[in-house]
């Protein structure tokens, strides 16, 4: 099982190369996963593509953890979308359903 981050650069540019990026031809692992990957994150405006130049970007937590030190969660809305959730997250796991949580955590590791 891996810990994964999707993070979406706000710029819609520049991505992740490491472990688990898009551009994972050298990373089988990624590979075995990505059916698995995709149908999970293909939910409305939030719909990952994989293997695509758009901003959006998967990354093992551990890389992510070890990399930055502020996070700001958004979502954007869809009509489509009857009902959202939002928690604020403050040093904490959540196990709400992926894409529908929004907050934020500034210097809390």
């Amino acid at each position: 099982v891996q810990r994964l981050a999707r993070l979406r650069n706000p710029w819609g540019y520049g991505e992740w190369i490491g472990p688990w990026s898009d551009d994972t031809d050298s990373y089988p692992e990624r590979d075995a996963y990505d059916e698995e990957i995709g149908a999970r994150f293909r939910v409305g405006a939030e719909a990952a593509e994989i293997n695509r130049s758009d901003g959006t970007f998967f990354m093992k937590f551990e890389d992510w953890f070890a990399r930055f030190t502020h996070v700001f969660v958004g979502v954007d809305f869809s009509s489509k979308q009857e009902q959202w959730h939002s928690r604020l997250m403050n040093n904490e796991t959540t196990d709400m359903r992926p894409c529908l949580w929004t907050g934020g955590m500034g210097g809390h590791r």
